[in-house]
């Protein structure tokens, strides 16, 4: 089913640049303004320069962001900043990282197998999506992948190995030194391996090909390759390496597999629409008052049922239990299966945004009232603040509930699942020719 092939990445010359720490970032979507600007400063040859070129007010549509963003690629190119592998090759990365909470700290070792992996439309039952995508982050992508001809940053999906027969294969290689090793704050590593034994990279190939994937993060990523693909085959229907995107592949079962709740903050509400959206949760849920956040972000973790934490200042921290007759299939469109109806991120929208605040699907969509953060204690700073007014906090989507929801055709609601951390950009790219 899944094509995946080796391929001459594109990556940083170490003789080059100060070293892979200032050159390397996080996906464009999660940087903010303020870090932007510490990572322009902190190399010119940061891959941000290319992910997030700085427009002007005098752009046109032959000199703009995009544009500038390609010619810096080309010059990175000509001066030998970046270098292409001679050789076709998988890549083996690693991330060990470490997950801050309030009911404690954890360590983990994510491990990927980057590869080119071939386009295929969803409907093909090749390659599945578990979230949905907006217009806007789609032709942005698309615009900069017009000018640079150039996979900037990977797609992350999954596949199923029960028995870790794959990542079997891996150890091999981790027992030689990685081309990257990059240590970044908070006992964050990236390590970087090239995988490039033909007779590896064919066993590898043969195992890959039965298996669907599962797209954790990167949607709007896949969703542009393919519009591309489409669009440059009209004018080059000779071109292979635009059929396929740079891929992330990481196995379903790891342990190092970690998925954060994505948090939701209500604001703009008036104070009517509050109280009474605050009076009608006890149609839906036993309401339990909580001493503390640590107490209810606790209570919440160890509770089987659908639950949900709620901080609302008038009346502090509760952990809120839904009722088992909560009617949240009445309010889903009657496509939606059985799957879809039980997510905890579903029966909230249903059963408590909708039922008890009023706010639809297309309130949600836009954003309109709601915000979305996986930081507790940020959700909690900005209540505070009078940023928000209210904040819900939900236990994390498990990781068999997004490939049962994706396997079913569905898609989830947009921020429901925050795979962590993000793949780092930089690392090798994928140059479409």
């Amino acid at each position: 089913m899944a094509e995946i092939r080796p391929f001459r990445g594109e990556m940083y010359d170490p003789d080059r640049i100060t070293s892979f720490e200032h050159v390397i970032a996080p996906p464009y979507d999660v940087i903010s303004g303020q870090e932007l600007k510490h990572l322009k400063w902190r190399s010119p040859h940061n891959i941000v320069h290319l992910l997030l070129a700085s427009p002007y007010p005098t752009d046109t549509e032959g000199n703009n962001r995009y544009t500038r963003a390609a010619e810096q690629l080309k010059f990175w190119r000509w001066t030998g900043i970046l270098r292409r592998e001679e050789q076709p090759a998988f890549y083996l990365y690693e991330q060990q990282f470490t997950v801050h909470e309030l009911t404690g700290t954890t360590c983990h070792t994510r491990r990927a197998l980057i590869a080119r992996v071939r386009l295929e439309p969803f409907d093909a039952g090749v390659i599945f999506p578990h979230e949905k995508t907006l217009a806007a982050p789609k032709e942005d992508r698309l615009q900069l992948l017009r000018a640079c001809h150039t996979n900037l940053s990977s797609v992350l999906a999954l596949y199923s190995d029960p028995e870790a027969v794959v990542e079997e294969l891996f150890q091999k290689i981790l027992e030689q030194p990685p081309i990257i090793d990059a240590h970044l704050p908070e006992e964050h590593v990236e390590r970087l391996w090239r995988l490039s034994d033909p007779g590896m990279i064919e066993q590898i190939q043969s195992l890959f090909q039965p298996m669907p994937l599962v797209i954790a993060d990167g949607h709007h990523r896949y969703e542009t390759a393919l519009f591309y693909r489409d669009e440059h085959l009209q004018r080059y229907p000779d071109c292979d390496a635009c059929r396929y995107v740079l891929m992330a592949l990481v196995r379903m079962e790891s342990p190092g597999l970690v998925v954060l709740p994505i948090h939701r903050l209500l604001s703009g509400l008036s104070e009517s629409a509050l109280k009474e959206g605050w009076h009608q949760l006890a149609q839906f849920a036993e309401i339990e008052l909580c001493a503390s956040p640590m107490q209810m972000m606790d209570a919440l973790h160890h509770t089987p049922m659908t639950a949900f934490g709620v901080y609302y200042p008038p009346h502090g921290y509760a952990l809120l239990k839904l009722r088992e007759n909560g009617d949240v299939v009445s309010h889903l469109e009657p496509t939606h299966s059985g799957i879809y109806s039980h997510l905890d991120v579903t029966r909230l929208h249903a059963s408590i945004l909708k039922s008890c605040f009023s706010l639809d699907t297309s309130v949600v969509a836009q954003q309109h009232h709601i915000h979305y953060t996986e930081e507790t204690q940020e959700a909690i700073q900005r209540v505070d603040s009078g940023q928000a007014q209210l904040a819900f906090f939900l236990k994390p989507t498990r990781v068999d509930q997004v490939r049962d929801v994706a396997m079913a055709g569905e898609t989830m609601p947009q921020k429901s699942t925050f795979f962590f951390p993000k793949l780092m950009t930089g690392l090798v790219l994928n140059p479409l020719d």
